[in-house]
């Protein structure tokens, strides 16, 4: 698991934070809106996916039970089930 990658670092646009997972995000969403259909009422959902190591956008909100990790907003629906992501990348680039 160390050495897994999604991504090739010698292609990747310098700019991109998220290089590295953008391809397998979008494989995920597609599959995400390929199984269900959303229902009337949807929900915006800020998640934060604990994460302690070295990331140029951790975030640190102290009001979340992680406090440190991966913002990330989710459409979801009244079960939970996942419609989309992105992925705040504190530049103001969502994936």
């Amino acid at each position: 698991m160390k050495l897994w990658h999604f991504a090739d670092n010698e292609t990747a646009p310098k700019d991109d934070r998220l290089h590295k997972v953008r391809n397998l995000v979008q494989i995920l969403v597609s599959k995400f809106q390929k199984f269900k259909m959303p229902g009337d009422n949807l929900v915006v959902d800020e998640t934060m996916i604990p994460f302690r190591g070295r990331l140029s956008f951790r975030q640190y909100i102290p009001g979340k039970s992680h406090k440190y990790g991966v913002k990330m907003f989710k459409i979801c629906d009244e079960d939970g089930y996942t419609y989309n992501l992105n992925i705040y990348a504190a530049q103001g680039d969502v994936l």
